[in-house]
């Protein structure tokens, strides 16, 4: 047995589990009968553990995240407080691995990720009362958020939960879109709002994406210039500029179309923008 602490040093017990193990477990090539079902009950489904890889990528030395967060492996945060705890457990440096001396194996990513899904669960199921009682694909949508963002950057989207907690999937995916994370995520943020909206149901995957799972551009082909402009400032995102100017944050698509935006988190302070 070895402690585990979460991204912001809570601490629970868990049952450690060989690299391999821990690699079949998130890639999807073994029994759900594991360690990673946290303490929420959340058990993770082949499907799930194939998506998170999907969204997150794998890096063997360490690299600054959509949010600037030193990260390396599957979205491990560097910074956290406890990172040189949880690292000496499986036996590496945290200074090694900051100086890019010692690089990351897979089958180490996988475990320390492990660990991470455990604690995302728990995470999600502390902020939402009714985690429990939601459906599985909307719990799957908090989960990776969780796993993104950690406890505390989850907890700050307060409109969303309050949403959630309604079972207003609707409006909780409009509120996922239309937030900085979203900006940063790209199509990360699309998908899994596309996946709330639909009450759980999952979207197909973005196709074709760029590394990290990001979407590539929409459709090409822009319908008729639309008739109004807007400039963008410090702090937009498509999906903001959508409901604020449209009504409907998921239009954002429509706006990146028009006017050719290949990734949503292209867009820049001064940047003049047609509307549909």
């Amino acid at each position: 047995m070895r402690d585990s602490c979460n991204w912001y040093g809570r601490c629970k017990t868990a049952r450690g589990l060989p690299a391999a193990a821990a690699a079949a477990m998130l890639a999807g090539g073994m029994a759900l009968s594991s360690p990673a079902a946290s303490a929420a009950g959340f058990e993770p489904s082949t499907a799930f553990r194939q998506t998170l890889a999907r969204h997150e990528g794998y890096r063997a030395n360490p690299y600054k995240d959509s949010r600037g967060v030193l990260t390396v492996g599957i979205g491990f945060n560097l910074e956290r407080p406890n990172a040189a705890a949880l690292l000496r457990a499986e036996g590496i440096s945290l200074k090694e691995v900051v100086a890019r001396r010692r690089p990351i194996t897979k089958d180490e990513a996988w475990r320390l990720a492990a660990n991470d899904l455990e604690a995302a669960a728990d995470d999600a199921a502390r902020l939402f009362p009714n985690f429990d009682s939601l459906p599985r694909g909307v719990q799957e949508v908090l989960v990776n958020m969780a796993f993104n963002l950690g406890g505390g950057g989850l907890a700050k989207f307060k409109k969303m939960r309050a949403a959630v907690a309604e079972g207003d999937f609707r409006l909780a995916a409009d509120e996922m879109l239309d937030s900085k994370w979203a900006g940063q995520v790209g199509g990360r943020a699309v998908e899994l709002a596309e996946q709330m909206r639909r009450g759980g149901a999952a979207a197909a995957p973005p196709s074709p994406t760029s590394a990290g799972g990001r979407v590539a551009s929409p459709p090409s082909s822009p319908p008729a210039t639309g008739g109004k402009k807007m400039t963008v400032s410090a702090g937009d995102t498509l999906s903001g500029i959508a409901k604020k100017h449209l009504g409907d944050a998921s239009r954002w698509e429509e706006i990146a179309r028009l006017n050719g935006i290949k990734k949503p988190e292209d867009i820049r302070p001064g940047q003049e923008l047609r509307l549909p």
